[in-house]
């Protein structure tokens, strides 16, 4: 059965409980006005993206690119967890504060779109009269071209996590603005694919955004886009026959076909407002949000499963399924998507109300540094000794039918991930096995740690995390 994870389940009745979620961390975050003004951090992604078109002689034309994946990280460390939960849930959950924050999101978006795709038509810097003389740089056209792209991507990239906490509520208003930013990255499937499947299918084989132990995002990627655009075309055929109830076909009345037609919108203005330049920066803005998309589901789930049951269900979805990451500076910055968990046990709550949940598997870091280096190593550390036991032992079951060994870790991620353990002591796990070894891999065999091509003398002090397979 495909089902459906929004207003229709017990997530309204926990959202209006006065009491605390079991298993959590410390309330002792308060809410008003500062509350939501915090998160108006989110919007220095775009003001990067501005800069670097408008000024791109003082912070380079990627100046996105470096302030996701260097400038945050470094943030991380320097300001370090948040592990506090609201005390007055109750009031955030109302607060038009916070969806005013959300809403923003859009127009700065679309308006993001258009100016880049202007631009990038309009460059004529010999003719002083052009609008777009004062732009004048050092930097090639080729630069501008694919600098302005690329942080429009990152910004477009920020407006589907907006979509995912919009689409998860039940306003016909904040859905519609859901379906308009999935449409400008050519990604409207996600909607039906997300709410029906992976919420119902989390941490199985048979979800497509849930890693495989062992899995590189290269391998991933792939499986996730097209499994995930076919598994929406399955889930529209059901509303539409209406299988799954009335109430949701009157909902996504057909947002796949919908969504098409409101990108072909977006490409067409695209090419009004910049000609086939514009229309390339549109087709690679949606490019690069996606692959940023692609990267955080990568993460979230990777390598956690559920005990497949006697009946041949799966175990219930519960903390361990998800993986969080404290860190303040990106929470604040993601809208607290870091807080994975509680929003898969209850997927209808704002962002503002998700708890840190104490019984979920903890990220070293936040999602932007290990969205960067995902992209030079394989995640086999990633399955830590806080994953629940059924979850391990169902992870040494499918050890078999994961994806092969990938190669080796590039240097810069080894240098990043020494830094990081010092900085940070729940790091430790993902240094301690590259000091002193050479090619090998650590295999689970039943809690005995073994070596494989390569000495086990520096490998002692990982037995005690025997149930990780580290890929080098």
């Amino acid at each position: 059965e495909i089902q459906k994870v929004g207003a229709d389940d017990d997530d309204m009745r926990y959202a209006s409980s006065p009491s605390p979620p079991p298993a959590s961390f410390s309330n002792d975050a308060g809410g008003g006005g500062w509350n939501a003004v915090k998160y108006m951090a989110a919007y220095s992604l775009p003001l990067t993206a501005v800069l670097g078109w408008i000024v791109p002689d003082i912070v380079t034309p990627y100046f996105t690119l470096i302030f996701s994946y260097g400038i945050v990280p470094v943030l991380d460390l320097l300001l370090g967890v948040d592990n506090s939960n609201p005390i007055n849930s109750r009031v955030l959950r109302h607060s038009r504060l916070h969806r005013y924050t959300l809403y923003l999101w859009i127009p700065i978006q679309i308006a993001l779109l258009a100016f880049v795709a202007y631009g990038v038509g309009h460059d004529d810097h010999s003719n002083p009269a052009d609008v777009w003389h004062f732009m004048a740089s050092k930097w090639s056209r080729t630069h501008l071209l694919l600098g302005g792209a690329i942080s429009v991507g990152f910004v477009a990239a920020g407006g589907i996590n907006v979509s995912h906490e919009l689409f998860h509520k039940t306003s016909r208003l904040e859905q519609y603005l859901a379906r308009v930013l999935l449409a400008s990255v050519l990604y409207s499937h996600f909607e039906l694919e997300h709410k029906y499947g992976h919420h119902k299918r989390v941490a199985t084989p048979d979800d497509p955004a849930s890693a495989r132990r062992g899995e590189s995002f290269y391998n991933f990627f792939p499986r996730s886009v097209f499994g995930g655009l076919r598994s929406a075309l399955q889930i529209r055929r059901r509303i539409l026959r209406g299988e799954l109830g009335a109430n949701t076909k009157n909902d996504n009345i057909d947002v796949v076909v919908a969504g098409a037609l409101v990108s072909l919108a977006f490409a067409l203005m695209c090419f009004a407002l910049g000609g086939a330049r514009g229309v390339f920066v549109f087709l690679v803005q949606a490019l690069i949000a996606v692959v940023v998309l692609e990267k955080a589901n990568y993460i979230e789930h990777y390598g956690l499963t559920r005990a497949k049951l006697s009946n041949g269900s799966y175990a219930a979805v519960d903390a361990s399924h998800s993986w969080d990451a404290p860190q303040f500076a990106s929470n604040y910055l993601l809208f607290k998507l870091q807080r994975h968990a509680d929003h898969h046990l209850h997927a209808i709550k704002p962002y503002q109300c998700l708890n840190a949940t104490v019984t979920a598997p903890q990220l070293p870091t936040g999602y932007p540094a290990l969205a960067f280096l995902l992209m030079f190593r394989s995640s086999g550390a990633w399955q830590s000794t806080r994953a629940s036991t059924s979850t391990k032992r169902v992870a040494r079951q499918r050890q078999a039918q994961s994806a092969p060994p990938q190669p080796h870790e590039n240097t810069l991620a080894h240098a990043f991930f020494w830094l990081t353990a010092v900085v940070e002591e729940r790091a430790v796990l993902f240094t301690e096995p590259f000091r002193g070894v050479g090619d090998w891999d650590l295999v689970d065999f039943g809690g005995e740690a073994k070596v494989v091509d390569g000495e086990s003398a520096d490998c002692v002090r990982c037995e005690r995390d025997a149930h990780v397979a580290v890929v080098g």
